[in-house]
């Protein structure tokens, strides 16, 4: 088996034999192409261990995100230098060790299901799949537009946020882009099935209140410090279907955000994004005007990206927050011009009352703007240029 990438812990200490065993051979080739990255691999700081979390060669690119010791996160170029990506003064939480010590980037498909299961699915479609001799189950993403950065998104805000993520247990690599994500089920119907089906007695109140909880999730993850330079996560052009064709690099500063998107506005230049993003000039200016703070960003929520469950008390609380393909770092009004257009649309196929669309995005900017949240102690995801001082493994 040809294995791409691997995400494993290169380090002198065997990982503990309740987590996974040692790589195989079929692995070793992967591990040692992985220390050749931009030579930073050939000995760590010390004598403390050198750690990789992500390998990524694709399209010519070729980086991994490294973890050392007391430096936090960075990530290693193929030019063989080691950028800032995560600074974090405390140790890095449990899950992502999880991560490293039992998920693998392979090529091939999964062994807990068949290649016909994925032929008789439809891309980017979930469908529920057993995972080995587990009792539970397990849904899997997957398709052209699934990147295994949005695994490795997810599993890192489970860490550092209060957001209701469903746990990665897998990633694959099947062919050219085409990633396998298997996480933990996610049993409860989304809000758009619910209205779609009918079964949900949903009237505009509980709108207004999934919509309400639906901001203060939205101000939680806005209140993690972003650092000063935007692109899709981790530190990479935007390149998802908002972005068509994609920004031809990460942008430093809000006004070459600007300048790129205004462009597209005056061209028509954005099939098929047009129906993600249809701002007029004066629209962009109003809004940029009142939120020009750099925040993270989910980038593409809709009525599908939540799922929701009746408590005892018979109100609706949002479960679980899905799809983080289009994470990265945007300003500050772009999530809600985006939620905005997206599930205007989506009301409107799903001839829900009319005002149902404002109501939602009234009561979701009160959530918004009603929770002071504290960021975490630590700063990770502060995403830094970092190119005036690179550290060298040497």
């Amino acid at each position: 088996m040809d294995h791409l990438g691997v995400w494993t812990t290169i380090s002198s200490t065997s990982p503990p034999s309740n987590e996974v065993p040692s790589p195989g051979p079929a692995l070793r080739p992967t591990l040692r192409r992985a220390r050749s990255v931009g030579s930073l691999m050939r000995r760590s700081p010390g004598s403390e261990p050198l750690q990789l979390l992500q390998h990524s060669k694709e399209e010519g690119d070729n980086y991994g995100i490294l973890k050392i010791p007391n430096r936090g996160l960075r990530m290693a170029h193929r030019w063989g230098r080691m950028h800032n990506l995560l600074l974090t003064p405390t140790p890095l939480p449990s899950t992502w060790e999880h991560l490293i010590c039992k998920q693998f980037l392979t090529r091939g498909p999964p062994p807990e299901f068949s290649m016909q299961d994925v032929l008789n699915a439809a891309p980017l479609d979930c469908f529920q799949v057993r995972q080995g001799a587990a009792t539970k189950y397990g849904f899997v993403k997957y398709g052209p537009g699934v990147m295994a950065r949005e695994a490795a998104a997810m599993e890192l805000l489970r860490d550092v946020s209060r957001l209701p993520i469903p746990q990665v247990r897998q990633v694959y690599r099947v062919g050219h882009r085409i990633h396998y994500i298997l996480m933990d089920e996610v049993k409860d119907m989304t809000l758009y099935d619910a209205l779609k089906s009918g079964g949900y007695p949903l009237k505009e109140e509980d709108i207004r209140a999934i919509a309400y909880q639906l901001g203060k999730l939205i101000r939680h993850l806005q209140s993690l410090p972003a650092g000063d330079r935007m692109g899709s996560w981790p530190l990479c052009p935007y390149d998802d279907q908002t972005f068509v064709p994609p920004a031809g690099s990460v942008f430093s500063n809000i006004d070459q955000f600007d300048e790129y998107l205004l462009c597209r506005l005056e061209r028509q230049f954005y099939w098929p994004s047009r129906k993600y993003l249809e701002l007029s000039r004066d629209e962009y200016h109003t809004m940029r005007q009142r939120e020009q703070r750099l925040v993270y960003t989910n980038g593409d929520i809709g009525l599908d990206s939540i799922t929701i469950k009746q408590d005892e008390t018979g109100k609706w609380r949002i479960t679980w927050f899905l799809d983080w393909g289009t994470f990265g770092i945007f300003p500050q009004w772009y999530e809600g011009a985006q939620l905005r257009h997206r599930i205007g649309s989506e009301f409107v196929t799903l001839k829900a009352p009319g005002g149902w669309c404002d109501q939602f995005m009234d009561a979701y900017e009160e959530g918004r703007g009603s929770v002071e949240w504290s960021p975490p102690t630590y700063a990770l995801f502060t995403v830094e240029a970092a190119l005036g001082d690179p550290f060298e493994a040497g």
